[in-house]
């Protein structure tokens, strides 16, 4: 589940240079193995086989970095869909709205990054579920009686 965490904490910061420093703080937090840092370009060497070609992880300057170019991801779908909602709700456009808050809550199932360790997933789980729960009752409050 480690590996899952490494590539979480790539993942949700697409573009981004994440050092080997902040990868060992997401992933264990405090108290990194001794072996922390050897263990991770192993991990982001299998994520790489795993992942194919062309390869979104990129080294570079002791991090590393995904690239999404190409790469559509269900939090951008996500955070896309819920600005879209609240401006039709703005706009008091409540069909448009209520069906974007419903295409955002479809993506949830069950608990966001269930199961993967380290303070990093822990706080976008939080982040992702208060997204979930706000998308939820706006969706409510924008129903038509």
């Amino acid at each position: 589940m480690r590996r899952q965490a490494v590539l979480t904490a790539l993942v949700l910061r697409p573009g981004v240079l994440v050092s080997q420093e902040q990868l060992l703080d997401a992933v264990w937090g405090e108290y990194p193995p001794k072996t922390g840092r050897s263990v991770l370009p192993s991990y982001v060497y299998a994520l790489r086989k795993t992942l194919g070609h062309p390869v979104p992880i990129h080294s570079g300057q002791g991090g590393y970095r995904f690239v999404a170019d190409g790469v559509r991801l269900d939090v951008a779908e996500l955070a896309e869909w819920l600005d879209g909602a609240q401006r039709a709700r703005e706009a008091e456009d409540l069909d448009a709205a209520l069906g974007l808050f419903s295409k955002a809550l479809d993506l949830f199932h069950g608990e966001p990054l269930t199961g993967l360790p380290g303070p990093f997933a822990e706080a976008e789980r939080r982040r992702l579920s208060t997204w979930r729960e706000a998308a939820s009752a706006r969706r409510a409050s924008s129903s038509r009686p």
